[in-house]
């Protein structure tokens, strides 16, 4: 069932002390670096969401959810919402109308086994970045199976297993975020996670970003810093550009084109914010999480003292930047979701948004999808936990229960 309300959006505005000053552009070997400060140069926006339609819940007796990967839309304004758990897509009409399940769970063609990301070709095919070779499975709008699409560093196989975790089109191309798993007679094995931009076939053009981890399985370890990667801190965006955050700890964005050259580079002063109790067994209980895929007790774990400076990157259809920080999580007005910076097409820090809606930024996760539209899932962190087998009896402020899967999409007039 779709419970639809009266579509909106108010734009109020407040005003924020103070004059920002002007970002300073440096060029480095060739390439412009915008600093900003950490004061926008106008007002704060508040944005109150108000309700289109919503899925899943207890009332829903259309569709139900294990977990969600990701949101996104097509060109029509279509929604179409990735259930992990049960490896399948579920379509909906720009008003809300359940349209039917994509794809299926399955090792045959157009089949895939808990995707981790979903996103739209440039002819409007799902694409499903799935292990274990690195491929791309595509299924048409009709569910039937497209030809698949096979990563390759076109060097040849060098033992590794690639797992791809993310995708997205980039141009005429694509852009996929993956791990490549190397197993040594040691117990121990290196995980090498890169992000990088292929052609139209899944050749690798360039690679944007890398890094190694090794883990030993003997002596089963997690560490926050080490594994941190940025995986939710890319995006392929709108203007055809990529922005990345690479670095956790620091508020820094490049800027590249779309067959991954730089362009330039955006920072802004940030003072990194510090964990409370709650945020330190939060971090705690999703490295655990993350644990549970491989197998071995875990005997140790190691958190950072700060929350990751940048969390999530969106582009809006006028190149405007979004970007969720952990200080705009824990630092907003009453009845706010979070308060997002939002840069300007050249790179300067041009105002703050905060987004008002009934949400817990910590439990329930927002996106923005193509459109414009925004996309909220309540009990997001619930349900992947679920998914992990985690034990949550302390990672809950209020000691409330587990929320029903339940995704809310909100517009614009």
């Amino acid at each position: 069932m779709i419970r639809t309300t009266v579509a909106g959006l108010i734009l109020c505005f407040c005003l924020i002390a103070g004059v920002a000053p002007a970002a300073q552009t440096e060029t480095v070997n060739g390439i412009p670096h915008i600093s900003n400060g950490s004061t926008p140069a106008h007002e704060m926006q508040r944005l109150e969401l108000r309700e289109l339609w919503r899925t899943g819940g207890d009332d829903d007796d259309d569709v139900f959810y294990g977990s969600i990967g990701n949101i996104t839309s097509d060109a029509a304004s279509s929604i179409f919402i990735l259930d992990t758990q049960q490896s399948t897509v579920q379509e909906f009409s720009p008003s809300g109308e359940w349209m039917g399940s994509l794809s299926r769970e399955g090792d045959g063609p157009g089949e895939v086994r808990s995707p981790e990301c979903v996103y739209l070709d440039q002819d409007g095919r799902l694409c499903f970045p799935v292990a274990p070779v690195g491929s791309i499975v595509r299924v048409n709008r009709d569910n039937t199976p497209a030809e698949s699409i096979a990563f390759s560093t076109g060097e040849g196989t060098d033992g590794g297993l690639t797992i791809p975790l993310a995708g997205s089109s980039a141009g005429d191309g694509l852009a996929i975020a993956a791990m490549r798993l190397f197993f040594g007679d040691d117990g121990k094995s290196r995980q090498h996670y890169f992000l990088s931009v292929c052609d139209a076939t899944g050749l690798e053009q360039s690679v944007l970003l890398e890094k190694d981890m090794i883990i030993d399985y003997t002596d089963f370890r997690m560490d926050e810093a080490s594994m941190d990667f940025a995986w939710s801190r890319w995006i392929y965006g709108q203007d055809g550009k990529i922005y990345i955050a690479p670095e956790r700890n620091e508020y820094r964005i490049e800027v590249r084109d779309a067959r991954g050259k730089l362009e330039r580079v955006i920072t802004r002063d940030y003072d990194s914010y510090e964990r409370d109790d709650y945020l330190r067994k939060r971090a705690t209980t999703i490295i655990e999480g993350v644990a549970a895929y491989h197998g071995p007790p875990l005997q140790g774990l190691t958190i950072e003292d700060v929350e990751a400076d940048i969390r999530d990157l969106w582009v809006d259809r006028d190149g405007y930047l979004w970007v969720r920080t952990s200080r705009g999580l824990a630092e907003k007005p009453d009845g706010a979701y979070a308060v997002l910076d939002v840069f300007a097409p050249d790179g300067t820090f041009d105002r703050q948004v905060a987004v008002l809606c009934d949400a817990d930024p910590y439990r329930d996760a927002m996106t923005m999808v193509n459109d414009g539209r925004v996309a909220v899932t309540m009990g997001s962190l619930d349900a992947w936990l679920t998914q992990q087998a985690v034990d949550r009896d302390e990672d809950d402020r209020a000691g409330e229960e587990p929320k029903t899967l339940e995704i809310i999409i909100y517009g614009r007039e």
